[in-house]
């Protein structure tokens, strides 16, 4: 399967089994929601931060943002339409990725300031999707 779909210019998702049987354009609309709302609050162009890849995270049941051979990975581990739960790991991870701090693994430091923030970005992300009528989304699309 492992097919790769261009989400935006600055966005690659790499269709894995793994996310299950997801509908593209739902979790598209997602995905570039979200990096439109960050776009607009850093006064920056739309789709205009460095690339990054999503992969699905085989290795561990929980997301991540990662430096790879391949450049800024971010890890996620959901699956079908969960829109919320695409949403939610998305938003907290391409936080981090905006940040572009050191992709480590420990909680030292000011990290716990970040991981505030980037938490932050997962509910006020959330909190944008369930509007009126945003909740039905993908009962729109995949019929």
């Amino acid at each position: 399967m492992n097919e790769i779909v261009q989400i935006c210019p600055n966005i690659t998702l790499v269709h894995d089994e793994g996310f299950g049987d997801f509908c593209v354009p739902i979790v598209s609309d997602v995905i570039m929601n979200i990096d439109m709302a960050f776009s607009r609050a850093l006064s920056i162009h739309f789709f205009s931060s460095n690339p990054c890849i999503i992969k699905y995270n085989h290795f561990k049941d929980e997301p991540r943002c990662s430096d790879t051979a391949d450049g800024r990975v971010i890890y996620l581990h959901t699956h079908d339409d969960y829109w919320c739960q695409w949403a939610y790991q998305f938003a907290h991870e391409y936080c981090h990725h905006l940040i572009n701090g050191p992709m480590i693994d420990e909680i030292s430091g000011l990290m716990w300031f970040e991981e505030t923030i980037c938490e932050l970005s997962s509910m006020y992300h959330i909190h944008k999707y369930i509007k009126p009528g945003r909740h039905t989304l993908h009962l729109a699309l995949r019929t």
